[in-house]
């Protein structure tokens, strides 16, 4: 998902919970999933390449980090945890199959946009995919002058994350059902949590 649409799920569910500071460490913790040296070697962070599991793993970790500073009084350190973990689970759902598979089973122009389910356990889903990783050829595509000459030439293979991604609007109309479904996670996230964060405010 483009950074500034996770920027902007954390607006409209945290905004109202936290202070425009604390926002801005969550948010930028949150952005900083997607540093190049993230990009590479690490496709647990969004949910790439598959790797449910240890993206799950991931996601518990950051949660453990999260709780232990809350009990010691590290509250920054708990909202960069927070917003981390919140990177990769809204990843999810533009980075793997569930929403694919989801809107082959509806009809879309009669759809609401915040009709699909959430994935509350994904190794629960045998099915599902996320696309593999590629960061030579997602430069290459992106050449100036050059660039769509490698995209007509040598397009993505379909289980490729440049070719499954939902990751904006640009991606067609299933990208509206990605982005309300990590809001609604996100929201479940935050309800998971808001009762410690309370308390150390």
């Amino acid at each position: 998902m483009h950074p500034y649409l996770h920027k902007r799920i954390l607006e409209e569910v945290l905004g109202p919970h936290f202070s425009a500071r604390e926002l801005r460490i969550i948010s930028w913790a949150n952005m900083m999933q997607d540093r190049p040296r993230n990009q590479m070697g690490r496709p647990y962070i969004h949910f790439d390449d598959s790797a449910f599991a240890a993206s799950e793993s991931y996601i518990a970790a950051e949660y453990a980090r999260l709780h232990a500073a809350l009990k010691t009084g590290k509250r920054n350190t708990a909202l960069r945890a927070f917003g981390r973990l919140l990177h990769t689970r809204q990843d999810f759902y533009s980075h793997s199959t569930w929403i694919h598979n989801w809107g082959d089973t509806v009809d879309l122009a009669n759809t609401p946009e915040d009709a699909a389910p959430l994935c509350l356990d994904p190794l629960q889903h045998p099915e599902l995919i996320s696309g593999k990783g590629g960061i030579i050829w997602f430069i290459l595509w992106r050449l100036p002058f050059l660039g769509k000459w490698f995209r007509r030439n040598y397009p993505p293979a379909t289980d490729t994350h440049e070719y499954l991604n939902l990751d904006g609007p640009e991606k067609g109309p299933l990208f509206i059902y990605s982005y309300n479904a990590a809001l609604r996670h996100t929201i479940v996230e935050w309800e998971t949590v808001k009762q410690q964060f309370s308390t150390t405010a």
